[in-house]
């Protein structure tokens, strides 16, 4: 008996037939690397596309049928190889985050503090006294009271400084009115 080949790409009809042929044993036997059918199927439309771009000849159709299932196979480990590394990578960066998320916090807290009080200290004497109180803690009565002055005129004061910083800070305004309305009244 002679050799004879299989052409896969030698006509539309050759590619059809074959695939009709294996396409279903191959998505089943792609499924068994816990593959979702959409991406058996992927695998396998991949496989038959490699094959007939690289115009592949076969000795028989014992060889192809081989050919097939292996390159499915590795088609399908090469994927879950893929997984694990993306998972570990994942993995990696969500614990560096966590490790890095409460310095990045401070960070951001430390210079937002810094912005807030050089805009602070640029405030008229009066405001920059009644917010600086305000940040120490004092309710708006005990800066009035320390102060010598009515609570209106705190209220005023405070009201008059907000604004200021508001228009100083714009780019950040609602972080530091966040800082701000965290004091107590």
């Amino acid at each position: 008996m002679g050799k004879y080949f299989v052409n896969i790409g030698k006509s539309k009809q050759d590619v059809k037939d074959i695939f009709d042929m294996y396409y279903n044993s191959l998505c089943l036997f792609a499924r068994n690397y816990s593959m979702d059918e959409e991406r058996a199927e992927d695998i396998v439309q991949d496989v038959f596309v490699e094959i007939c771009e690289r115009n592949i000849k076969f000795a028989n159709k014992n060889l192809l049928k081989a050919y097939l299932y292996q390159s499915v196979k590795n088609k399908a480990l090469n994927i879950i190889r893929r997984e694990q590394v993306n998972k570990k990578y994942e993995n990696w960066l969500s614990l560096r985050s966590e490790k890095e998320e409460p310095f990045y916090n401070y960070m951001i807290k430390e210079e937002s503090y810094r912005i807030l009080f050089r805009a602070i200290d640029e405030l008229p004497l009066r405001q920059k006294e009644i917010l600086l109180l305000k940040l120490d803690g004092m309710k708006n009565q005990e800066i009035a009271d320390h102060l010598n002055l009515s609570i209106n005129t705190v209220r005023s004061h405070k009201t008059k400084a907000m604004h200021t910083l508001k228009d100083k800070l714009k780019h950040m305004y609602p972080l530091v009115l966040a800082i701000l309305m965290s004091l107590p009244e």
